[in-house]
């Protein structure tokens, strides 16, 4: 079960959308269709603050060009050959500049 409530300060908490799945649907399967349905009741928040499970790089952008909307969560661990074999780079030896847009190699950093 999905549930999504309202969180502005001055307003009532309110559930705005309820979407059942069966247990072995995943979290990211659905946050398309959440999107969408709140969109279609013209209930989609500017920020869309979710867990791990709804996070994804397609949904961060699909969110912003699809919605305009910002979707908060904390992303998944890291679990690429690169990062468990500790034989390549993965991304703990970047350093992300988000402003303009470029990853910098940090020589020698290990994690």
């Amino acid at each position: 079960m999905h549930l999504i409530e309202s969180c502005e300060p001055h307003l009532p908490l309110l559930i705005t959308h309820v979407e059942t799945t069966s247990a072995p649907v995943s979290d990211d399967a659905m946050t398309a269709t959440i999107h969408a349905k709140l969109d279609r009741k013209a209930l989609l928040p500017a920020e869309h603050i979710v867990d791990t499970g709804y996070v994804d790089a397609k949904f961060l952008v699909e969110s912003q060009r699809d919605y305009q909307l910002e979707l908060v969560g904390p992303t998944r661990k890291n679990s690429h050959w690169q990062a468990t074999q500790h034989t390549g780079f993965d991304v703990d030896h970047f350093l992300i500049d988000w402003e303009r847009q470029q990853a910098t190699w940090t020589a020698g950093s290990h994690k």
